[in-house]
């Protein structure tokens, strides 16, 4: 007797460390704060607490947590004019933390990042330098040889998926985000598609260059913007896990199967979803350093620039911390 063949509901999303609360943003601060404790940090299962320095590194990594909690709390006294400066920092010493504890090493002291100006405010760019706390970052996710490439401000909102609809508004007709939703329906066949955007109007000629990370595991369908793969012993735990070693989650726990890629249009590598929120974070700080008066045009009501972001900077509060508790439990987190 054939099975029927149904389609699996549901987002697909792992869902198994959710965090119910009323207050998603102060929950997880509030997880945050706990690795602040080194009784907590000192008994807590993690693949290198066996290290014998593992004292050293929580020592090293709790008083950044509690640094990067203090640094987040001072943003509530802040504008637009002042508020990235305090947010890198904590995004810094976070970072740096996790950075610690998942490398069982202590985070080279520079940044990691050299401020280049610009021509506009969004051709503000970063360099990325031969060392540094981002470089070890990007080694640590087995991102190498990227030394002196150049991150404008632009290329980094275009590729941060929290803001992707925030930026198409601002950016009108102009240029879109890079960032592309994708409609997922997995079968109890086995028939797993990725229904692509109609408006990739060369999708079905560019698919294996713009999104190279998938071009091994999935296939093109006859017609259509639509991608497969093919289970031959399907169950909803082997989808999920596909479609995470292979796409984007959404941060936030849904109903519905919609994931995300980042198209990759130029030669530089595609990096990892945290490093868009850093890189943005460690050039508007620069500025704020060292070129305020420019915070002044876009601090302007009027500005639509400034609406991007202040609403880039509610995102990043958000949903940084989270991707880096995603990374510390080696395993998504939601809120």
């Amino acid at each position: 007797m054939n099975k029927l063949n149904l389609q699996f509901l549901g987002s697909l999303q792992f869902k198994r460390l959710t965090f119910q609360s009323e207050n998603p943003l102060e929950e997880l601060w509030a997880r945050i704060s706990q690795l602040g404790s080194p009784e907590f940090m000192l008994y807590k299962n993690h693949r290198n607490s066996k290290s014998n320095n593992w004292d050293s590194f929580v020592k090293y990594s709790v008083i950044r947590v509690r640094q990067a909690c203090e640094f987040r709390k001072s943003l509530q006294q802040t504008t637009l004019l002042t508020a990235p400066l305090p947010l890198y920092y904590s995004f810094l010493n976070l970072t740096r933390s996790i950075l610690s504890l998942n490398s069982a090493s202590i985070p080279t002291p520079s940044h990691g990042l050299t401020f280049k100006k610009g021509n506009n405010f969004l051709e503000n760019a970063a360099l990325i330098p031969a060392k540094g706390t981002f470089v070890d970052y990007l080694n640590s996710m087995n991102i190498n040889s990227i030394s002196n490439k150049i991150f404008t401000l632009n290329d980094c909102l275009s590729r941060i998926i929290e803001i992707n609809y925030d930026y198409n508004l601002f950016c009108g007709t102009n240029q879109s985000s890079l960032v592309i939703q994708i409609e997922v329906e997995a079968m109890t066949n086995g028939d797993v598609s990725l229904i692509f955007p109609a408006h990739l109007t060369n999708f079905r000629s560019s698919w294996q260059k713009e999104f190279p990370s998938i071009s091994k595991t999935y296939h093109l369908k006859p017609d259509g913007n639509v991608l497969y793969c093919k289970f031959l012993t399907p169950d909803i735990k082997g989808v999920s896990n596909i479609l995470h070693n292979t796409l984007e989650t959404d941060l936030i726990s849904r109903d519905t199967p919609i994931w995300y890629l980042i198209r990759q249009v130029t030669s530089d590598p595609i990096l990892p979803r945290p490093a868009y929120y850093f890189i943005s974070l460690f050039i508007l700080s620069n500025i704020v350093r060292y070129q305020p008066e420019l915070m002044l045009e876009v601090s302007n009501p009027d500005s639509q620039l400034g609406w991007l972001l202040i609403r880039f900077l509610k995102t990043a509060e958000r949903f940084y911390p989270q991707l880096m508790l995603s990374w510390l439990y080696d395993h998504p987190v939601y809120f």
